[in-house]
């Protein structure tokens, strides 16, 4: 189990890529399952106030096929988002975002897709200041 996470930060703009493989639990599923996880993200100021984003996230979770003990886990996971953020102030950020999903589930056979747009106001105050 790992973790291999690679960044770049610069004056404009910054991205990142991570790997990794762990066990972790799986949603709505009595067991555990091997995940597999690759990230590429970036993001860039346009203006002093205004950014944008965008990143793709894959991940692969399978169970282990030797243990009756567990339900049969074989699922791969697509994202694919971007978005927009504006700072018209210090205290004050608004976010917009964008988010496709492709959802395989192999032990079943069914795909599922689902789109997100979600708009987040996010209010900021120092209380230590």
């Amino acid at each position: 189990m790992g973790v291999l996470e690679l960044s770049y930060q610069g004056e404009r703009s910054d991205g990142s890529l991570l790997l990794s493989h762990d066990l972790t639990p799986v949603s709505g599923k009595n067991g555990t399952a091997n995940r597999t996880a690759v990230k590429i993200a970036g993001s860039m100021r346009f203006l002093e106030k205004l950014r944008g984003n965008a990143a793709i996230q894959w991940y692969h979770n399978k169970s282990e096929q030797n243990d009756p003990t567990q339900a049969d886990i074989d699922t791969q996971t697509w994202n694919f988002q971007m978005g927009i953020s504006w700072k018209p102030n210090r205290h004050v950020i608004v976010n917009g975002n964008y988010v496709y999903t492709v959802y395989d589930n192999r032990s079943s056979g069914t795909t599922a897709y689902r789109n997100k747009l979600y708009i987040q106001l996010v209010a900021e105050h120092d209380w230590l200041e």
